[in-house]
């Protein structure tokens, strides 16, 4: 593996913690849904699938950033996480 800077090192860690934050806030405003309905029926929804959409969004992207900042090295240590799924997410938001 080609050892990135202390520097480097601080940005991925950092954007990690955003990646988990984003989870957390994801998890905290869906954690009462029933089914995906819930969001559709009402204006509070929609905004709660707007915003959800947006965290979704920067959280792939963010992957995205820490997977070229790594050279495509650090994921790989954790295969059972869909990376490449988490990544497609964003795409299809913000161009599907």
């Amino acid at each position: 593996m080609e050892l990135i800077s202390l520097q480097q090192l601080r940005v991925v860690e950092d954007q990690l913690v955003q990646i988990k934050e984003a989870i957390s806030l994801l998890q905290e405003w869906n954690g009462e849904l029933k089914c995906a309905d819930d969001l559709l029926l009402s204006p509070s929804g929609m905004k709660t699938l707007a915003a959800d959409c947006m965290l979704i969004e920067a959280i792939g992207e963010s992957v995205k950033r820490i997977d070229e900042k790594t050279n495509g090295q650090l994921f790989v240590l954790r295969p059972e996480i869909p990376w490449s799924q988490v990544k497609g997410m964003r795409n299809l938001i913000a161009h599907g």
